[in-house]
């Protein structure tokens, strides 16, 4: 497989700036004209001073290079000379994007996974959540389930914790007759508005 490469960067020169002090101005609407094109040229020249965002080349791009790097002729006489290889380092490099597959190189878009990067201990210690054992010597992980989100919520982790108990007396108690005749009454009433006003 060849390895992608891209030409390095290159600089233009700034151009030249020429000094106007010791050129006569012409006077009326040459010299309006004349001072137009000063104050146009003086425009582009501060434009073409502005630093331009590095460009991250796209996958054709790099494809297009890899691809004319492996036609150029190799001569005994001459050193192999390899192209600079664009590898991705800094977040802007990523732009919003996850890592690039087809280069070879270990790669921390958002610098996640990065080793290097140090991490802070605030960070470290919201990690960190306690070991619990249950009364049978396991370790429980009841705490991970039952923090962050859940800390004000009821929250079953156990088999034994969804069977239901023993239930209470009134819980179990059977309705009175007056009960089911009261609740009998009010059905049939239900039922026969029912099938009056269809």
């Amino acid at each position: 497989m060849t390895s992608l490469s891209l030409p390095a960067p290159t600089r233009t020169p700034a151009p030249s700036v020429v000094s106007t002090a010791s050129v006569p101005r012409p006077r009326g609407s040459a010299a309006r004209h004349a001072l137009t094109q000063q104050q146009q040229a003086k425009q582009q020249h501060s434009a073409k001073q502005q630093p331009q965002p590095r460009k991250v080349p796209s996958y054709e791009e790099r494809c297009r290079a890899a691809f004319e790097a492996s036609k150029q002729p190799r001569t005994k006489d001459q050193p192999q000379r390899r192209p600079k290889l664009f590898v991705p380092r800094s977040l802007q490099d990523f732009q919003d994007g996850g890592a690039f597959p087809e280069i070879h190189v270990a790669q921390y878009p958002r610098h996640m996974g990065n080793p290097h990067k140090e991490q802070s201990q605030s960070q470290q210690s919201q990690a960190i959540v306690n070991v619990e054992i249950d009364k049978d010597g396991e370790v429980s992980y009841d705490a991970i389930v039952k923090g962050g989100t859940n800390s004000d919520k009821i929250v079953y982790t156990t088999l034994q914790d969804v069977r239901g108990g023993d239930p209470k007396d009134e819980d179990v108690v059977l309705p009175t007759d007056q009960e089911v005749e009261s609740t009998t009454a009010k059905t049939q009433a239900a039922l026969q508005s029912l099938l009056q006003t269809k």
